[in-house]
């Protein structure tokens, strides 16, 4: 499945104009601080509605400001973890996966079926009862990403899923997500800050400085001629 985007939009002291695409497999996102990922991952979600512009998702058009196509992000197709997880405090672990679930129109016991099989497939089914208060950080991250694949999206969008865990959980839930992103081949935009964690996913990468992409291509061919000093610095570890 491949999916494409291209939007321009003003949000405060930010204009993004950006063209972006990707197939299956993990497409990474860097860029300096204030550059415009996450505004870009959350106007792909439907957070923010571009001026101009348009996104598919699998061949299919979710937003096109030309033929005033604007689908709500439940309708989407797209799996979103934001950066903290954003889990449900109030709510079980199953219960934050079944969640997306509920604008499908399931009933309770397909949503728990459901959800079971999502989270048996992202190591955390022994979760199932526990409150999210109680979770590691490595544990977090495995349910936010049930939770974002539990209505089996089209893409998945992570931002920056591995920068709220310390050193060994990092290390171990970069290689699980590395795994799982290679074996389940679906498409993803992962916003990083990490050379390592974009390395290990095996990504393409895309640089965005000041809301509009500088360079694409293999970590590979970005560290050996780097087009920005962010891209020079950020490869040189």
């Amino acid at each position: 499945m491949s999916w494409r985007a291209a939007v321009r939009l003003r949000i405060g002291s930010l204009e993004l104009d950006a063209e972006v695409q990707g197939r299956e497999g993990p497409v990474a996102v860097i860029g300096p601080n204030g550059s415009g990922k996450t505004t870009l991952l959350r106007t792909i979600a439907g957070a923010f509605r571009p001026d101009s512009g348009f996104i598919e998702i699998g061949g299919v058009p979710v937003f096109d400001a030309s033929r005033g196509i604007d689908l709500p992000p439940e309708r989407r197709g797209v799996g979103y973890v934001p950066q903290g997880y954003g889990l449900f405090p109030h709510l079980s672990v199953i219960d934050n996966v079944a969640f997306p679930l509920i604008s499908k129109g399931a009933s309770r016991a397909v949503r728990q079926e459901g959800s079971r099989r999502t989270m048996e497939r992202t190591g955390c089914a022994h979760l199932t009862r526990r409150a999210t208060h109680g979770l590691s950080g490595g544990e977090q991250q495995r349910v936010a990403l049930a939770r974002a694949l539990a209505a089996e999206p089209g893409l998945l969008l992570l931002d920056e899923p591995l920068a709220a865990l310390d050193a060994p959980a990092r290390r171990e839930v970069r290689t699980y997500l590395a795994s799982h992103l290679a074996r389940e081949r679906l498409p993803a935009l992962v916003v990083s800050h990490e050379a390592r964690d974009v390395r290990a996913l095996g990504a393409e990468v895309l640089v965005l400085e000041r809301g509009r992409v500088v360079q694409s291509g293999t970590v590979d061919a970005l560290a050996a001629s780097p087009a920005t000093d962010f891209v020079a610095a950020f490869f040189e570890a």
